[in-house]
């Protein structure tokens, strides 16, 4: 969009139009430009009298204003830049560019996504760019530099305080600029990016400790010396008392510099520490056993979490049936794996035997081994989708058959290290009040996890039933206790200090510093001072043990660290080259080591994760490769003719052994069933790791598997509406095919292209692509490809255009041309045609055939087994079924969709189903649960950052006020939806609203030319809903302007033609005949119209329809001389119903003002 007036703020500010610098002398109208164009949202008059002008009297400050906005409308060549509509000021966006306020929109948008991204993976490319781009928009260092504003306090505190939030988030978005660069390998590039956000912030502790570590992870200590130097000369400039991060890096670089390394003599490890302290927490937790509910226990690496369960456990009696796993690095890659292991290790035959084959046969995609204990189960279908909502809910069912039997305790160590799919499994059972005295949870993990789920259950989780044990390290005088019980003597003081201090009371490194001891007498030998990462002395006095070991030993645990946290003595023979007698021999010499500790059955594990990853850094490539391509043999054969489930492991093998082909074949398929089993966070992850293999293999991949790789990654970035995610894959696939000269892969880029620009609403673009698709789909003449192109043929003529007639034309052709398709995928792609065909016939008003097209429509998601074809095509069932007044089943249906929706992250369609929500709540009068949904509406808007769906949101919220009685405040809230850039389709029912609110507030005649246009506009795009709402909308309008005869001609004909089908219409009809009725003193007529009003409102328990019945009703038995006191009770029960409905909510005040104003309208 070409946006003539450029407004640069970021820095020394500077105004340009159509390229050109462009003067504007005075110093109050400039700063009001400045402050208009920071805007996101219009400003009132009010606060700018206030603002720039708060000292004179409010006529002489309204005055100024106004003089101030003429002189600036006179300055711009474009006359509609500044839009003054009634008492609110703003500038239009589709004519103005501000870099501050395209850094805020940008930055608020990116912090948001960025929020669920770990901090050190690397960002896609798209985001990368655009996450530059952002912070590339400052051209100076501070916001309005060198500016003098208009002599205001109010003005100067804006300026600080606004521009100290854009600088806040320019500097995280520096540092997380940083933080992709470290992780891609490029240190010198982060270290820029950080240097350049110490400009703008030069005491930011994060961005300091950030920029402190990348230059000592490059060794360069002395650039990192000199930083702490500087820093300290500018604290004490500042007159600043000095951080102690800074001395607390002073000592870390010199024992950065002071490492030495030092040959050690062979020695006994020690036994496993004797328990010490811990007292409080240990009675924490044996309280918790037997009160149930959730038990959080948080510490550092090392702290004991493990070892603090364990001994609690062989304390306690055995009351509770133990399920457990202790989660691995390596689990993150597999969706539900901490779950699998759970169920394989602890749920019986007969807890399975009470389940329900349906539920069996969906507990089988995980554990195939069910099929063989139940053979006569149905086959699945290989691409079955599995729903996030039933696995949680199967979870439920299996548990809660477990703990029929006996009380249950879950414990998940190392949780931290969960797959995101089985933490969100566990955040579903919290919330559904699962843990309670028949249940325990136990949850070991690091403190700040990285896990956005984690960190959601640690943050939300119900503190009423909820034990938290933090474990710190241990004091001086349990260390002290510690030493007195290894050595039976009482140890020496200085002993004691050296050894608290070095270990900073870890369990575990003091184990290692007192290994130490035994080996060569001094806890000093590779450790020289405090400061240093626990991690990096450990790591250190690993390394040491490693190298005592004999050779088989150490081969051994180098198989071992090969397949993972845990693994199986046949699985580690199937890939070394040992004799079995030698490994076995290697494995007990590690038993007795420590290294390594028996797991469930005839598993091993690591003693310590740290263990398994200083093995596999002291692993040799060549060496390191012959061991993955063994290993990913070994999955394949075990995997044998259903390797999905083990595909992304099978493909991590295959890429560390530098197989790419087969290593991208084995990444797709585990994409894919990421994507089945929702697991998003994988599926991306594995879509990642595919493209990176098709990178270094370049032509050397083949077309097909090319193909379905960005097919794949669009559809998963689609059900998301993760525009720039598609838009990205859909870019990729169109460089291969334009590579590979590939006209099917041409064609679906161009159509992938399509649906790229649908999310983001731009519509010539998306017309553009569609045309250039059309060759290469002539040429390739795939079902598949062209029923994906009456998708978006119809999509544009329907949702962009507004041209509904077209779009029946194009959806129905499909619709009947590729029914009863059985192939999966066709199957899938037609349903997803009749979500949008069964929209279409919702706009044209054909309300029952848009049901019938949803219901078959469904019918075909459930065959395909299509999750997300389901989640589009329930709101257009719900909306059909809320315009026809069968509220309960339209709430039905947008709570499947929610649910189906919960794992999507799909905010356009959200905001869809909360908008439903919202006009049934309203209907209601439930205004205290709308209240709630038209704020989910409002943040779900602003996250899908789409036009259309603010258009939706605002008309609601427009329907709220309006039927509130704030005629005014509704009105410009159908004006503000106006100016947005979308399509007729969106704007004609607040066109509507707004014509009929004209009317309600006195402009009679301009609302009923806005009531025939949009009659007229509609008709032509065959909008057959908004045609008969605006007729009868129009008739009640005549009616109230006293127009009677043309009134009822409206109504009779909208009768006739059966067309008071859907509820509003219906209501405005009957308002009108009301009205019609009165003024012509037909009472008897005046008095059915309104009990036919009252008995539909009662029928489908719609409280505004019924208030305003129950108003005529009384207007009409008191004009007719009759006892009104039956009506006047039911009002006034109806009324405080509705007051009551609204407490603590911003629609308090409103529902009070409408009970006052019919108060007096009936005096």
């Amino acid at each position: 969009m070409n946006r003539p007036a450029r407004i640069h703020l970021l820095g020394t500010p500077a105004v340009y139009f159509e390229s050109q610098p462009l003067e504007i002398p005075r110093r109050e109208v400039r700063t009001l430009l400045y402050f208009l164009a920071c805007q996101r949202e219009p400003v009132s008059r009010t606060r700018l009298t206030l603002l720039f002008w708060g000292d004179y009297p409010e006529e002489t400050a309204r005055k100024r204003l106004r003089e101030s906005l003429a002189r600036l409308k006179s300055i711009f060549p474009i006359r509609d830049l500044i839009q003054t509509p009634g008492e609110e000021v703003f500038l239009h966006p589709q004519y103005f560019f501000c870099d501050a306020l395209e850094f805020e929109n940008n930055a608020r948008t990116l912090l948001t996504t960025l929020a669920s991204i770990p901090l050190m993976t690397p960002l896609p490319e798209l985001l990368a760019t655009q996450l530059r781009r952002t912070v590339t928009l400052w051209s100076g260092k501070c916001f309005l530099a060198d500016v003098r504003l208009p002599d205001s306090p109010d003005l100067e505190w804006w300026r600080l305080s606004h521009g100290d939030f854009l600088l806040g988030m320019q500097t995280r978005l520096l540092e997380r600029m940083a933080a992709h660069e470290t992780a891609q390998g490029n240190v010198e590039q982060a270290i820029e990016w950080l240097n350049r956000g110490l400009e703008f912030a030069p005491l930011d502790e994060g961005l300091n400790h950030a920029l402190l570590e990348l230059l000592e992870r490059r060794g360069w200590f002395s650039q990192a010396q000199s930083h702490l130097e500087e820093m300290t000369r500018r604290f004490t400039a500042e007159e600043q008392p000095l951080p102690s991060w800074i001395e607390a890096w002073r000592g870390r670089l010199r024992v950065s510099l002071e490492r030495t390394s030092a040959s050690v003599s062979r020695g006994e490890p020690p036994s496993p520490l004797p328990w010490v302290g811990r007292k409080e927490a240990l009675d924490a937790l044996h309280r918790a056993c037997f009160r149930g509910g959730v038990v959080l226990i948080i510490g550092e690496e090392g702290a004991g979490k493990t070892r603090l369960v364990y001994q609690c456990l062989s304390q306690a009696p055995a009351m509770r049936r133990l399920l457990s796993v202790t989660a691995s690095p390596q689990d993150r890659t597999l969706p539900y794996h901490s779950w699998v292991q759970i169920l394989r290790k602890g749920v019986l035959p007969q807890h399975w035997q009470a389940l329900s084959k349906n539920w069996l046969g969906f507990f089988s995609l995980l554990l195939g081994e069910l099929r063989e204990a139940f053979p006569d189960l149905p086959p699945p279908s290989s691409e079955t989708a599995f729903l996030p909502t039933m696995a949680f809910e199967g979870l439920e069912r299996i548990l809660n058959v477990v703990k029929q039997e006996t009380p249950l305790a879950l414990w998940f160590d190392n949780v931290h290290w969960c797959d995101e799919s089985s933490l969100e499994a566990l955040e579903y059972l919290i919330h559904q009040n699962f843990f309670d005295e028949n249940a325990l949870l136990v949850l070991s993990t690091i403190p700040n996890p990285a896990s956005p789920t984690l960190s959601r259950i640690l943050r939300d989780v119900p503190l009423t039933q909820t034990t938290l044990i933090e474990l710190r390290g241990l004091t001086r005088q349990e260390v002290r206790w510690l030493l007195q019980k290894l050595g039976n003597v009482e140890p020496k003081p200085e002993l004691v200090d050296r050894l608290h201090r070095e270990s900073g009371g870890n369990p575990l490194l003091l184990q290692e510093l007192l290994r130490a001891m035994v080996q060569d007498g001094s806890p000093s030998a590779l450790v020289t001072g405090a400061g240093n990462t626990l991690s990096r002395r450990l790591h250190a006095l690993i390394r040491r043990r490693l190298e005592q070991l004999t050779p088989q030993a150490r081969q051994v645990l180098e198989g071992a660290a090969v397949l993972g946290s845990e693994f199986a003595l046949p699985h580690l023979l199937r890939i070394l080259s040992l004799p079995e007698e030698q490994a076995v021999q290697g494995v007990e010499e590690l038993l007795r080591a420590q290294l390594l500790t028996h797991a469930e059955g005839s598993s091993y594990r690591f003693q310590h994760e740290m263990v398994h990853t200083v093995t596999l850094l002291n692993l040799s490539d060549p060496y390191r490769r012959l061991l993955h391509r063994r290993a990913a043999q070994m999955l394949k054969e075990q995997a044998g003719n259903q390797p999905r489930a083990l595909a992304g492991r099978i493909a991590d093998h295959l890429e560390q052994a530098g197989e790419n082909l087969p290593a991208l074949e084995y990444w797709v398929e585990a994409a894919r069933y990421h994507r089945r089993v929702y697991a998003v966070q994988q599926a991306r992850q594995a879509f990642q790791h595919a493209e990176r293999m098709l990178e270094q293999l370049g032509m050397g991949a083949p077309d097909d598997l090319v193909l379905t790789l960005y097919e794949e990654w669009c559809a998963m970035a689609f059900d998301l509406h993760q525009f720039w995610e598609s838009q990205r894959a859909a870019e990729r696939l169109l460089s291969q095919g334009y590579l590979r000269q590939n006209a099917r892969l041409l064609a679906s880029a161009l159509l992938e292209k399509a649906l790229a620009a649908e999310l983001q609403n731009r519509a010539e673009e998306m017309q553009e692509y569609l045309a250039s698709a059309v060759p290469y789909l002539e040429t390739v003449n795939d079902d598949a490809l062209w029923l994906r192109y009456a998708f978006h043929q119809g999509g544009i003529a329907s949702v962009v255009r507004g041209e509904v007639k077209d779009a029946l034309r194009v959806f129905g052709k499909a619709w009947v041309r590729w029914r009863g398709e059985s192939d999966r995928r066709l199957l899938e792609l037609h349903a997803n045609l009749g979500s949008r065909y069964a929209q279409a016939l919702i706009s044209a008003g054909r309300l029952e055939e848009a049901l019938q097209v949803g219901e078959q429509a469904l019918e075909e998601a459930r065959r395909a087994v299509s999750h997300s074809a389901g989640a589009r095509i329930l709101p257009a069932l719900a909306l059909a079924n809320v315009y026809l007044g069968r509220y309960d089943l339209a709430l039905r249906q947008a709570e499947m969709a929610q649910a189906m929706l919960r794992h999507m992250d799909n905010h356009r369609i959200l905001a869809v189903v909360h908008s439903i929500f919202a006009m049934v709540m309203l209907a209601k009068g439930n205004l205290s649960a709308l209240w709630t949904f038209l704020e989910q509406m409002k943040r779900e808007t602003r996250e899908a950052q789409v036009h259309t769906i603010e258009a939706w949101t605002q008309r609601v919220w427009g329907d709220t006020l309006q039927l509130l009685g704030a005629i005014e405040e509704s009105n410009r809230v159908y004006e503000q939806v106006l100016l947005l850039p979308v399509g007729d389709i969106y704007r004609a029912e607040a066109v509507v609203r707004l014509g009929l609110g004209r009317v309600l507030a006195g402009q009679g005649e301009a609302g009923l030319s806005l009531l025939e246009d949009i009659s007229q506009t509609a008709q032509a795009g065959g909008m057959g809903l908004v045609v008969r709402l605006a007729d009868a909308a129009r008739a009640l309008a005549l009616a109230l302007l006293g127009r009677c005869e043309e009134s009822s001609t409206l109504t009779e004909r909208l009768s006739a033609e059966g067309h008071l089908l859907d509820l509003l219409t219906f209501t405005f009809a009957h308002l009108a005949m009301c009205v019609v009725a009165l003024k012509q003193n037909r009472l008897l007529e005046a008095r059915m119209k309104a009990m036919a009003l009252a008995s539909r409102a009662g029928e489908h328990d719609v409280l505004f329809m019924e208030i305003y019945a129950l108003v005529v009703l009384i207007h009409t038995a008191r004009r007719m001389g009759e006892d009104t006191a039956l009506f006047e009770a039911q009002l006034h029960e109806r009324l405080n119903r509705l007051v009551v409905n609204a407490r603590h909510t911003p629609l308090e005040d409103y529902a009070g003002r409408l009970q006052g104003w019919i108060a007096t309208f009936l005096q």
